[in-house]
């Protein structure tokens, strides 16, 4: 069981801010690898990370930066579980991929800081 929520929890309430200004950052298996992605008070969509945080935060109000994960291959004989699929050995050209997404993510989490979470959100979610 993720229990992400707690942690998470525990920050919020230390430092005293709004959930709707919390701003988390985590993998996603339904957006293709390298992709990144910008959301606000959407449902966790099965990750366990985040339902965690929606659990204990008793809200879904908070931004999310999405990084895509999600396999190459759309055969769902040759698709893992998640579990194995998100804990395996990345390879040379998928380890590329995630630093160069990583940046991406800096970048896009530097320009809402910037110019707020909606012009990112126009900007980066293409």
């Amino acid at each position: 069981m993720n229990e992400s929520g707690k942690s998470v929890k525990k920050i919020v309430l230390s430092f005293k801010f709004q959930v709707s200004r919390l701003w988390v950052v985590h993998d996603d298996i339904d957006l293709p690898l390298g992709k990144i992605k910008i959301s606000i008070g959407k449902s966790s969509a099965g990750h366990k990370g985040v339902q965690s945080i929606i659990r204990e935060l008793k809200t879904k109000d908070f931004v999310r930066f999405r990084i895509g994960i999600k396999q190459r291959t759309e055969n769902k004989e040759q698709r893992t579980e998640v579990e194995k699929f998100v804990l395996k050995k990345i390879t040379k050209e998928e380890e590329k991929i995630v630093k160069d997404v990583i940046k991406k993510t800096v970048g896009a989490i530097e320009f809402a800081l910037k110019n707020g979470i909606e012009k990112a959100m126009t900007k980066y979610n293409k």
